[in-house]
């Protein structure tokens, strides 16, 4: 999953395995999160997906709300890049 969405690329031989294709101050955790994941919406809701299936979309009261939350949960991932990640480690493994 990871390779097919160019987060990682495969190399062969004895000491092959996965390697980065970015440098990790340009891959977002929500890179990651998606290639792994798929959507992160909370809910499975017609308003946020264009094709969605809800037939109350059209008066749907939390509608709103949810597009809300979902739109800040990407805006978090999307800020939070590996490299952010690999520093606050360091810091907790230190104290």
């Amino acid at each position: 999953m990871l390779k097919k969405a160019g987060i990682v690329r495969s190399v062969r031989g004895a000491g092959g395995g996965y390697v980065l294709v970015k440098r990790l101050e340009d891959i977002s955790v929500g890179d990651v999160l998606r290639a792994l994941e798929g959507s992160l919406e909370p809910v499975d809701c017609a308003g946020l997906e264009p094709n969605g299936g809800c037939s109350v979309s059209d008066s749907c009261v939390t509608k709103y709300v949810w597009k809300k939350i979902n739109d800040s949960i990407n805006q978090t991932v999307d800020e939070i890049k590996l490299d952010q990640l690999v520093k606050e480690n360091g810091k907790n493994c230190r104290n």
